[in-house]
């Protein structure tokens, strides 16, 4: 007698499968450097979270020495306009009180911030 054992499984999803999320683009605006690894890691598990999620993610780190508060602030005033940015929400870190302003800008103007 051969028994032949097949498994089964089911997949139980924490989001709604049919939903068109590569329609979204969502900008990272954060104020690590690319030669900091932890950085480094942070942004290569916020690309594969966005691969496995179909959703468009932008998301560059500033280069060695190039992060500055006004800089950044100015970044995610520019990303805020959803009508000219093309972008559907922002993810941000807020390291200072001028960040959080233009965090307040993007969230006054309608813009999710996360």
């Amino acid at each position: 007698i051969i028994c032949k054992m097949v498994a089964t499984a089911t997949v139980q999803l924490d989001c709604e499968p049919c939903i068109d999320r590569t329609s979204h683009t969502i900008k990272a605006i954060l104020h690590g450097t690319s030669d900091d690894g932890f950085w480094q890691k942070l942004a290569a598990s916020a690309r594969q979270s966005a691969l496995d999620m179909r959703v468009n993610l932008e998301l560059e780190l500033y280069p060695p020495g190039g992060y500055n508060d006004e800089r950044m602030a100015s970044e995610i005033r520019a990303a805020s306009d959803r009508a000219t940015s093309g972008y559907d929400a922002l993810i941000v870190t807020i390291p200072s009180r001028v960040v959080a302003n233009a965090v307040r800008y993007a969230s006054e103007r309608g813009m999710p911030v996360f």
